[in-house]
């Protein structure tokens, strides 16, 4: 799987501003580090119901506008549909069924 436009944001942005990422998961504002980075993981992965909480400190976190950080998880929802239903698309097998009246047979 290719990697995510937030996950791309958070790494990009991490890196401009000369960060680890252990050190940003503190700078949102969590103490406990490794669960902290399993939150980003899970961000990362498209998870956005555990993570909220870490989505919500992201702007603070990154020093961005927190619109661009909702634009960025929405292009992410998005993206991740569209693999989904494309792969969904190539599966798909259509089926025939022919339902005839009383007499058996289409008219």
């Amino acid at each position: 799987m290719s990697e995510t436009p937030i996950e791309s944001l958070v790494r990009t942005r991490a890196k401009e501003l000369g960060i680890t990422l252990p050190q940003l998961v503190r700078r949102a504002g969590m103490t406990n580090v490794s669960k902290g980075l399993r939150r980003l993981d899970g961000l990362f992965g498209a998870d956005f119901i555990s993570t909220q909480g870490l989505i919500q400190a992201l702007p603070l976190a990154l020093d961005i506008p927190s619109e661009t950080v909702n634009a960025v998880i929405e292009k992410t929802r998005k993206q991740l549909s569209d693999e989904a239903e494309k792969v969904w698309r190539a599966s798909f097998k259509p089926n025939a069924i022919v339902l005839t009246g009383e007499r058996g047979r289409p008219r």
